[in-house]
This record gives structure tokens, sequence and C-alpha cells, in this order.
């Protein structure tokens, strides 16, 4: 299987695992819903291009895919070197203190922010799992 359909692949996995814990993504959607109501920062009359930042950690969520599906684990009869694992779970310490660079920086929209980075979070640790999971041959 070659890296483009390997990383469609792998960028389906998650999901089902994102669907299977069904109660903490709906509570997490239902937060950014909620706060999405009192605290909407995308309305033409307040946005700014500074808001887009909320989106940024979903970029970080990328990489990880692309790094799992680049450096997957085929060979059987070896073990997996340590180090594209360590990758992953430093683009995942990334990824965490980019969300709370963009918490900080959105000031009069913390709540909807923190919202979203919950929920973006939740996304790249399933993420981050199943790459962790490419890039070990597991």
């Amino acid at each position: 299987m070659n890296h483009i359909i390997y990383i469609f692949w792998l960028a389906e996995e998650p999901w089902s695992a994102i669907r299977y814990y069904w109660p903490v993504t709906l509570a997490l959607v239902a937060a950014v819903v909620v706060a999405s109501i009192f605290n909407f920062p995308f309305l033409r009359s307040r946005f700014r291009r500074r808001h887009l930042l909320v989106f940024l950690p979903l970029g970080v969520s990328l990489l990880v895919l692309v790094w799992g599906s680049l450096m997957r684990h085929t060979d059987q009869h070896s073990l997996a070197p340590d180090w594209p694992s360590r990758v992953v779970e430093g683009l995942l310490i990334a990824q965490l203190l980019t969300e709370i660079g963009v918490v900080y920086v959105l000031k009069g929209y913390r709540w909807f922010s923190a919202a979203a980075v919950l929920l973006e979070q939740w996304v790249g640790v399933a993420f981050a799992f199943v790459a962790g999971m490419s890039v070990t041959g597991d």
C-alpha cells in the first residue's frame, strides 16, 4: 500500500475510536456548542484573523498522521526503532502547547477557544494513538 492510500486509511481509523467513545465526544461537542452560543468569534461584526488560530492544533494532528504514514513499521521480524514513536509523543506535546497558546492569545473568547481545543485534543490523542501503532508495527 503506497503512502497516499495509507494516510487516508490511517486517517479513517481514529474516527472509529472517537465514535466508540461517543459519550466523551458528545460532551466535548456539546461544550463547543454551548460556548459558541455565548461566545462565538466568527460573526462578521466580531471576526478578526487571529480567531482562525483556533484551528491551528488540527494542523499538528495532520502532521501526526503524515508522520505515522511515512514512518510505518512493516517488518514483522524485527522490533521497531524507538525514535519514531518519540516523535509522535513530541508532536502530541507540541499540540498541547499550541492549544495552551491559542487559549492565551484569544483573550476575549477563552471559553469558546478552550472548548474547541479540548475537542481538538481529543481528536489529536486518537490520531496519535493510531500513528503510534503505525510506527511501532502494532
